[in-house]
């Protein structure tokens, strides 16, 4: 399957984070990792060293955040990049998530993808936690993106506006009613941004693949591909 190129889907029911690109995943950190994949948005795919030893790969997603519960799941996929003689991996599911499990022979590269519930006719985005335990390296892995910028061309949906916005590299905002505005990083662990348009300023986190929230879940500046 075209899904898993890059990625052993050895054990795979069917066929990832935040990068939205296969080959510039993002690092994985310690703990839980939690994010949101939306169906319009995309796979989205994340990256981390284990080895040599044990290791889990933990995946649990909730409910449907925006749109619509098409009934679907998203999956979680993980495999061996180079693939690693010697080496064993496992796959189980539960209700409300799915594990990897497996055994590396040294300290070899992990990568690990989630794809969204199906049905690209219908919008569902659904949040979700990734936690890897065992014999794991964290701090990213060779060839880790930082992950996803924010620079792009959004639908603006904020009250009062309407229109294309345009955020630029050098932290401008540019957007077809003549509207300008700036933004910038408050903190990057948690993907806030100080967004100022039109004036107002705005504390929003953001979503790759979909956009920025505000603290009530509202999709205020929606991402388009």
């Amino acid at each position: 399957m075209a899904l898993c190129a890059g990625l052993l889907c050895a054990g795979s029911p069917a066929l990832l984070g935040q990068s939205l690109k296969l080959d510039d995943p993002a690092p994985l950190r310690a703990g839980l990792n939690s994010a949101t994949i939306d169906s319009f948005g995309g796979n989205q795919y994340w990256v981390l060293t284990v080895g040599p030893g044990k290791f889990t790969a933990t995946f649990h997603f909730g409910g449907t955040q925006e749109g619509f519960n098409t009934g679907g799941r998203p999956n979680f996929f993980a495999g061996f990049k180079p693939k690693v003689d010697g080496t064993t991996l496992t796959h189980a599911d539960f209700p409300g998530g799915s594990t990897w499990s497996g055994t590396a022979t040294k300290a070899s590269r992990l990568e690990l993808a989630v794809t969204p519930a199906p049905g690209s006719l219908v919008r569902q985005t659904t949040s979700y936690t990734i936690e890897v335990t065992g014999a794991v390296a964290f701090g990213g892995a060779a060839g880790a993106s930082a992950g996803p910028s924010p620079v792009g061309i959004y639908q603006i949906g904020i009250g009062g506006h309407v229109g294309i916005a345009k955020f630029t590299a050098d932290g401008q905002i540019t957007a077809t009613t003549n509207e300008t505005g700036t933004w910038k990083v408050f903190d990057e662990d948690s993907k806030s941004y100080v967004i100022v348009f039109a004036g107002t300023r705005y504390s929003l986190t953001y979503q790759p693949g979909r956009g920025f929230i505000d603290n009530n879940g509202y999709l205020t500046f929606k991402q388009t591909k």
